[in-house]
C-alpha cells in the first residue's frame, strides 16, 4: 500500500520504497456524486475531489434505439440540462396559460442518467412502417 492509503504500488517486484520522495499520482477512484463515474484526478489523499468535468465516455441512444452516439459524460450532462431547461420553459408557459404540468422528471438525477438522443426523421419513418 502506498503512503496515500488509497493505492497499491504498480511497479514489478523491487527493492526499496515504492515512491521515492514523491506523492502518489495514481487516479482517484472515488465515485462522483453527480454521475457515479470515478473522479480520475491525480491522487489527492483525503482532500475533497476537485470539481472537474467528467471525461468518462458514455453511450447515448434515442428512444427507439436506432441512433447511438458515444459522448463525454460532462457533455451529455450539459446537453441534458439544456434540453431540460427548454422543456421547463415550455412547461412554465403552459402553467401561465392555466394548464397543469408534471415537472418532477425534469429535475431528478435518475432522469439525467437516462439522457437520450432525440429520434430523427428516419426513426419516425421506421416507426410508421411498423
Amino acid at each position: 500500500m502506498l503512503p496515500c492509503g488509497m493505492h497499491r504500488c504498480q511497479r514489478l517486484c523491487h527493492k526499496g520504497d515504492c515512491l521515492m520522495d514523491e506523492a502518489c499520482k495514481q487516479p482517484c477512484t472515488t465515485a462522483r456524486a453527480n454521475c457515479g463515474h470515478p473522479c480520475m484526478a491525480p491522487c489527492h489523499l483525503s482532500a475533497p475531489c476537485p470539481m472537474t468535468a467528467c471525461k468518462a465516455k458514455i453511450e447515448l441512444q434515442c428512444e427507439c434505439g436506432r441512433r447511438k452516439e458515444i459522448m463525454i459524460c460532462s457533455e451529455a450532462s450539459s446537453t441534458y440540462q439544456r434540453m431540460a431547461a427548454i422543456s421547463m420553459a415550455s412547461k412554465i408557459t403552459d402553467m401561465q396559460l392555466g394548464d397543469s404540468v408534471e415537472i418532477s422528471k425534469l429535475i431528478t438525477k435518475k432522469e439525467m442518467h437516462q439522457a437520450r438522443l432525440e429520434c430523427d426523421e428516419e426513426c419516425l419513418a421506421l416507426e410508421r412502417k411498423k
